[in-house]
């Protein structure tokens, strides 16, 4: 199973919750509800082995999520990418050679699809 896990949400309470089911299961987690910040995390590649990032986020200032993913993939090509996607948008997702979860995505839907992430 890989770890640690990256995780950015722009709603906090989703996030919470989505990182104490994460670490339920013995995974490592940097949650953060700031792009940017999740990007900083990603430069040290000792430390993440997974992004979960949704596909928008609300804070004008912060990348969104396909950028995000983009980035990510840009800087780091090994890491594994869990991307949120509501169905409107899920064909937005095609090409970034990440996982899809197409919403509505709860904690046990991103704990299944983590461990589906093969570990490298």
């Amino acid at each position: 199973m890989p770890a640690p896990v990256v995780l950015v949400h722009a709603d906090r309470e989703f996030l919470a919750t989505a990182e104490a089911a994460l670490r339920a299961t013995g995974l490592g987690v940097a949650a953060f509800s700031s792009s940017l910040a999740a990007l900083a995390a990603l430069e040290v590649p000792a430390i993440a082995k997974v992004l979960i990032t949704c596909a928008d986020f609300p804070k004008a200032s912060d990348p969104n999520g396909i950028s995000r993913a983009l980035l990510a993939r840009t800087r780091r090509p090994d890491i594994k990418v869990v991307f949120l996607v509501p169905p409107e948008l899920a064909h937005y997702g095609d090409g970034i050679g990440a996982l899809l979860l197409i919403g509505p995505v709860g904690p046990a839907d991103i704990v299944a699809a983590v461990q589906r992430v093969p570990a490298e």
